[in-house]
């Protein structure tokens, strides 16, 4: 069963993904149903809103004036797909930065602390402020991931090893074996 030919223009999935994120607030099962954007009929149908954030005249203009849409189980799932892929780009770029400003200050204090002559700690330090600005290039994010992956790394090592120092000898001498 393919589309049928409509009159009425169709919305791409892209299209209404750059509008804004997409979630599926509820799969329905149940009566045969056109979907919204292709109107095929569907026994099943993906319940999606678009983000409160996106503002009320953008809705108006680009979807109709509806936040909420009722698709098919073709179209549902691609624009679940689709806007996750598009709009998780950001919330990861965030979660990056934020996980190297969180690494790069245990780097400092831990270096800080240890006896290492670390040749390149101060520019971790010089860059930790412009990072948490979001003023840092992606270059420069790249060669601080590098140097307190190096510092953090060492530090682990030493804990390691310090650890092995302390442990008793394997395998455990028993009463009556041979050295």
């Amino acid at each position: 069963m393919g589309n049928k030919r409509v009159d009425e223009p169709v919305i791409t999935i892209r299209a209404m993904v750059k509008v804004g994120p997409w979630t599926v607030e509820d799969v329905e099962y149940g009566k045969w149903r056109p979907c919204r954007r292709c109107k095929t009929m569907h026994k099943e149908t993906w319940v999606c809103t678009i983000d409160p954030n996106v503002p009320d005249s953008v809705v108006k203009e680009r979807l109709d004036g509806d936040r909420t849409w009722r698709v098919g189980s073709t179209c549902g799932p691609t624009l679940e797909m689709v806007s996750d892929h598009n709009w998780a780009g950001t919330t990861a770029d965030l979660k990056k930065k934020v996980r190297l400003a969180v690494d790069a200050t245990r780097a400092i204090k831990g270096g800080r602390a240890s006896a290492h002559e670390w040749h390149f700690l101060h520019l971790v330090e010089a860059w930790l402020p412009q990072l948490l600005a979001g003023t840092l290039d992606l270059h420069l994010q790249t060669v601080m991931r590098h140097h307190v992956n190096g510092v953090l790394n060492t530090l682990k090592e030493d804990a390691w090893k310090a650890a092995q120092a302390k442990a008793p000898p394997w395998p455990p001498r028993l009463p009556g074996m041979p050295r």
